[in-house]
């Protein structure tokens, strides 16, 4: 049986992206059923925002480098996607396919971990110079800050503002690298080795990933599935697929007084609600106060973590 034909539309009616594009076809035909002479896709694509993020990419100053950008709302909707600087070149699409190592971004994974056991914001911990046995080819690997400084007892809050290394380690060995890595699985990043590196971002990730991963501290430390599919018509019209596929019990009945019906929350549960709330309030720090302060201007209630990396 041949497969349906799609007609793939943005919510703007706009044409998508090729990166994208590329992405959504695939996952169409899986989700329908086969037989229909032409099925109506709608997309999560939000045109004014994938231009913003060509135009952004276009304009960074890479030289030969490669670029990858995808921006998904908390509900887990990806509303702008670029998945390299030229597909006509390069069809590989690096937001979903290349595994990357995220550097420092991945830090807020171990102090979220941390926030789940014993430590608050406000715990101290040292930042000093430390050693471990194991390093590469028998000598000893020696986790430095990245301005080769060290400011002794910090909290929690300013060494993830400040993305202090050497404090991100003796913390993810204070709480154990075995927890950390089974908790960001649980927030989306699986297959993590648990050494001490991994907690400096030395594992590797697609950028896809990690930003489902963040979406746990804006959503009160529930989980969502990231989707750039929301709904699929047939050719008459019949909604075959819809992404949010949450009922509502008592939507239809009539008002007589009492509260108003209320759909439940999207995704899993995977840390503490006051954790998540704790982990963006450090995020709105890097912000404000720390290493992302050139992201100030964007606005008031902004929350980030830069990370960088050799590789």
């Amino acid at each position: 049986m041949k497969p349906p034909a799609l007609d793939v539309r943005t919510r703007n009616d706009l044409p998508t992206g090729t990166y994208f594009a590329d992405w959504a076809l695939p996952e169409a035909r899986e989700l329908t059923e086969q037989g229909y002479e032409r099925q109506t896709l709608t997309t999560t694509l939000d045109s004014r925002l994938q231009n913003i993020a060509r135009q952004v990419t276009q304009r960074a100053p890479l030289g030969e480098a490669q670029v990858a950008l995808v921006a998904m709302r908390r509900n887990g909707e990806v509303v702008a996607m670029i998945g390299g600087k030229d597909y006509a070149k390069s069809p590989f699409n690096r937001v979903t396919q290349a595994k990357r190592q995220p550097g420092s971004a991945f830090k807020p994974f171990v102090y979220a971990t941390a926030l789940e056991g014993d430590f608050t914001p406000a715990s101290i911990v040292l930042d000093a110079p430390i050693s471990f046995a194991g390093g590469p080819n028998g000598q000893r690997w020696t986790p430095e800050n990245y301005s080769r400084e060290y400011y002794g007892p910090q909290t929690l809050r300013r060494g993830l503002e400040l993305s202090r290394n050497v404090m991100t380690v003796r913390l993810a060995q204070s709480v154990g690298m075995k927890k950390i890595v089974d908790q960001a699985a649980r927030m989306g990043i699986p297959g993590l080795t648990p050494n001490l590196s991994v907690s400096l971002g030395a594992g590797e990730v697609t950028p896809l990933e990690i930003t489902a991963a963040y979406s746990a501290f804006a959503n009160g430390g529930r989980r969502v599935t990231p989707y750039l599919i929301d709904y699929v018509q047939d050719r008459d019209g019949q909604t075959i697929f819809r992404a949010d596929a949450r009922n509502c019990r008592e939507c239809g009945r009539g008002f007589s007084g009492q509260e108003s019906p209320r759909l439940q929350p999207r995704g899993t549960q995977v840390i503490d609600p006051i954790t998540a709330y704790q982990m963006s309030s450090m995020l709105e720090g890097v912000v404000q106060r720390g290493t992302a302060a050139s992201a100030r201007g964007l606005g008031r209630w902004v929350a980030g973590k830069t990370g960088t990396t050799n590789e």
